[in-house]
């Protein structure tokens, strides 16, 4: 009997467009794709792997654009086991929205951060 396998694709970058204190990345939404690759159903949450990123606490997810989007910390998806082995293909929206948002901001410089999804087992 194979041993039970937790293991997630992530597409390696997302670009929001430009980034403007007080509005909504330029991009509204970006459709992220993300793969169960290992061979049982997970529960994936992303979290920024630097917590003092302030800018990138700003980051919403939403499986599909039909549901509300919730904050990075309270969001998470869950995805089924591939059927046969293989991949089990999904995806979800992610949205940076600086509506709120009062720090400051370089515009000249590309702003960027890393965000680790953690997948574990239902």
């Amino acid at each position: 009997v194979p041993a039970e396998v937790v293991s997630i694709e992530v597409q390696d970058y997302v670009y929001l467009g430009n980034i403007t204190a007080g509005k909504n990345s330029e991009t509204e939404k970006v459709k992220v794709f993300i793969n169960n690759t290992g061979n049982v159903n997970v529960t994936v949450t992303p979290q920024l792997a630097d917590s003092n990123e302030d800018l990138f606490e700003n980051i919403y997810f939403a499986r599909r654009t039909n549901v509300p989007y919730q904050k990075m910390g309270v969001w998470s998806m869950n995805i089924s086991k591939p059927s046969n082995g293989g991949i089990e293909e999904d995806y979800f929206y992610m949205k940076l929205d600086l509506g709120g948002y009062n720090g400051e901001l370089v515009e000249e410089i590309g702003h960027k951060s890393n965000i680790i999804f953690i997948a574990v087992e239902q």
